[in-house]
């Protein structure tokens, strides 16, 4: 998804287009299931994580604080591309990838920080005590536990490949592809 905004930004705007609208309309009434769903899970989880850190459960501390950094960057993700007016309002375009643009030095190093924080946070939810939970014997459940880091690590890849060019200025980076840079 993401990825899209290194091929232009017709590519990333049609993107953005088809996770708002979907085919033949249907993520219009998808979508607000799911972000309901979404935010449901996300309390569940939120509740969970303060009762284990009332609990004084091993690390739930630092997991409690990249989660609240992930909470953050949800926020600031939703008012940031999510809940922006229409361009022009009333249409069914938004152009992501001008608002992606106008970002500032400050927001850029707040994504990257999450991106930080949601490796920290899930690579700590993939132990080997989470396997057992969902039922899995404890002699599978450590290399269970390896793969799912493994995967997760190479699926962090690309986005670790772009990430020097998400936090750097794209208007005063010469090196950046035209598209990119603020005309």
């Amino acid at each position: 998804g993401n990825l899209t905004m290194i091929s232009g930004p017709a590519a990333y705007n049609a993107y953005g287009k088809f996770l708002r609208v979907g085919p033949m309309g249907v993520n219009r009434f998808v979508l607000p299931v799911l972000e309901g769903y979404l935010s449901l899970s996300a309390a569940a989880h939120l509740l969970g994580a303060l009762k284990r850190c009332a609990d004084d459960a091993p690390g739930s501390r630092r997991k409690l604080l990249s989660g609240a950094v992930i909470l953050a960057f949800i926020a600031a993700h939703l008012r940031n591309f999510r809940l922006q007016p229409m361009d022009p309002p009333g249409s069914e375009e938004k152009d992501l990838a001008r608002l992606h643009h106008q970002m500032s030095t400050k927001q850029r190093v707040g994504y990257g920080l999450s991106a930080a924080a949601v490796l920290y946070h899930t690579w700590s939810g993939l132990s080997p005590n989470f396997f057992v939970t969902m039922g899995m014997p404890l002699e599978f459940s450590k290399r269970s536990s390896q793969a799912a880091r493994v995967i997760l690590f190479l699926a962090m890849l690309p986005f670790w490949g772009i990430l020097p060019k998400h936090l750097s200025h794209p208007e005063r980076d010469s090196s950046a592809p035209k598209w990119f840079r603020l005309h």
